[in-house]
């Protein structure tokens, strides 16, 4: 039973280590305007997104480490 406990605790610390991390910004043009349907896309992890009317955007469940946007 000691052993149960120890293994669900060890189990318990190292599950959260993998983190997750996430990006949020606005798209803009040289004037400051925000660009609505601006795409945003990091191609080392063939993920993406679209801003929104407002030229924000956010990208989630990204790894850790340095991306190239």
């Amino acid at each position: 039973m000691k052993k149960l406990i120890a293994l669900c605790a060890l189990i318990s610390f190292l599950l959260p280590v993998r983190a997750q991390y996430a990006i949020r910004g606005k798209v803009t043009d040289n004037t400051g305007q925000p660009l609505p349907g601006a795409t945003v896309y990091l191609p080392e992890i063939n993920k993406g997104t679209m801003a929104g009317d407002d030229g924000n955007y956010s990208l989630a469940s990204l790894p850790s480490g340095k991306l190239k946007i």
